[in-house]
């Protein structure tokens, strides 16, 4: 639809995008694919909500996202749901010069 995805139009001075943090993420994600409850973007930065199998592939999957060094990511909560899952939110931003 014409005006969809009009985010692409936001003023910011970075030269990381959506789709760059979806890239990120997919590439990060290859080997053990989380389940994503929620996406947000906003203002060059992306919050996942997340559920993964284990604390240890939350935080596997955080270093594979920053590992290029053009993203920071970070965990900033992380819930026991059932017997293995860890539900947990990470905020990804571009990494500092």
């Amino acid at each position: 639809q014409p005006g969809r995805g009009s985010g692409g139009s936001q003023s910011t001075n970075s030269s990381v995008d959506f789709l760059d943090y979806l890239i990120a993420l997919s590439d990060a994600s290859a080997e053990t694919p989380p389940q994503i409850e929620a996406i947000s973007y906003d203002n060059g930065t992306l919050n996942l909500q997340l559920v993964t199998e284990s604390d240890i592939a939350l935080e596997e999957l955080r270093e594979s996202i920053a590992e290029s060094g053009e993203f920071d990511a970070r965990i900033l909560r992380t819930e026991r749901k059932e017997e293995g899952q860890i539900a947990g939110r990470i905020q990804v931003s571009e990494a500092a010069l």
